[in-house]
């Protein structure tokens, strides 16, 4: 049966749209995982250590003398250490008064600060967050009051935001993607398509792509690996070891994701449309909401390899391992791989395949 699958054509190029397939439901074939003795150096998961996450004005005010802010932390799957006053956090304004009220029922926090100099800047009071790795859009800042050194009310009050957060070096990637869901052929050149798959849900997870059996090259260098995260409302960073032939990818998404997700795709060059089965792929981390570890690792693989209009052996449908092989430019014995656009799971398969207007034989 896995042989009726993957069979080998001779003598011409065989081009995907002269077959076609009476039943075909949705199957995945797994890759070969490779073990890559690399060690990863992309700062994102960070669910065994605190976080501190720092608030300042979001414009270069300095002449206040005393400003009340609240923070709605609701949106925040993880906590603040510590309760009402007792709260993990601390003023960064030296020789300011800083007073904190922590109102853990409804996930609010009251923060005061007053100098009799004025101040301003970016770092104004830090508190500590436990469990997450938490992002500057799980808070709703406001400021309730502000005043000069004449005890004036400012009008317009300042803007409070969240200007950094520190994971123990290990905080939000600096290099992040536009997430999206589009999942359009590209103009030219080839994609890469990786999909997670997991029974409970995922919020940090970190993968190796091994391309070394494709004779491809992922386009950009390093962290500048021409990658998009598609997961929607994710942070994803991207390392490209080229030397080695494996490009590293980690995403953090605070709710989490589970069940079939198609999670990240990546730009490749190739001078001979890849296979699927030409790529290798490694989860080495995956965490849980709460930061546990998941045990076993989801399944992450390549889903497809799309083809634009200017690639080496462009298509339309993109599949078989990266579009439509051009007529005449293949010579030889090829593999055909067969996958399905849609479907459950599936314990067995079963498939019809014309094939008689195709040139070649099996």
């Amino acid at each position: 049966m896995a042989r009726g699958l993957h069979e080998s054509a001779a003598a011409t190029c065989l081009r995907p749209e002269l077959f076609e397939v009476v039943t075909m439901l949705r199957t995945f074939i797994r890759l070969t995982i490779v073990i890559v003795g690399w060690y990863l150096v992309i700062p994102v998961l960070a669910h065994s250590s605190d976080c501190t996450v720092t608030f300042g004005f979001a414009d270069a005010t300095t002449s206040v003398s005393g400003v009340i802010a609240e923070v709605d932390y609701a949106a925040m799957p993880g906590d603040l250490p510590g309760d009402a006053d007792a709260v993990a956090c601390s003023g960064e304004i030296p020789g300011a008064l800083a007073t904190f009220n922590d109102i853990a029922a409804e996930r609010r926090l009251k923060a005061g600060l007053v100098r009799l100099a004025p101040f301003g800047g970016a770092s104004l009071f830090s508190c500590t967050v436990q469990n997450a790795v938490p992002r500057p859009s799980d808070f709703s800042i406001t400021t309730v009051d502000a005043t000069d050194s004449s005890l004036n009310s400012i009008v317009p009050r300042p803007q409070v935001v969240v200007t950094g957060i520190d994971c123990g070096g290990r905080g939000v990637p600096t290099t992040t993607s536009t997430t999206t869901t589009t999942l359009a052929p590209p103009a030219d050149g080839c994609v890469v398509r990786l999909e997670s798959r997991s029974g409970s849900p995922v919020s940090g997870l970190v993968f190796e792509l091994d391309y070394t059996a494709s004779g491809a090259e992922v386009v950009g260098a390093a962290q500048s690996a021409a990658c998009k995260t598609l997961v929607p409302n994710a942070l994803g960073a991207y390392n490209d070891i080229e030397a080695d032939g494996v490009l590293v990818g980690a995403l953090v998404h605070v709710a989490g994701f589970s069940g079939r997700t198609i999670i990240s795709e990546c730009e490749i060059d190739a001078s001979v449309v890849p296979s699927i089965s030409d790529f290798a792929v490694n989860v080495t981390e995956a965490v849980d909401p709460s930061g546990a570890d998941i045990v076993p690792l989801p399944a992450v693989d390549v889903a497809e390899v799309v083809c634009g209009s200017g690639s080496a052996g462009s298509g339309t449908d993109g599949r078989n391992g990266g579009g439509n092989p051009a007529p005449g430019s293949c010579s030889g014995d090829y593999d055909i791989t067969f996958a399905a656009s849609s479907g459950p799971t599936l314990a067995s398969l079963q498939v019809d395949v014309e094939y008689a207007a195709a040139p070649g034989d099996f």
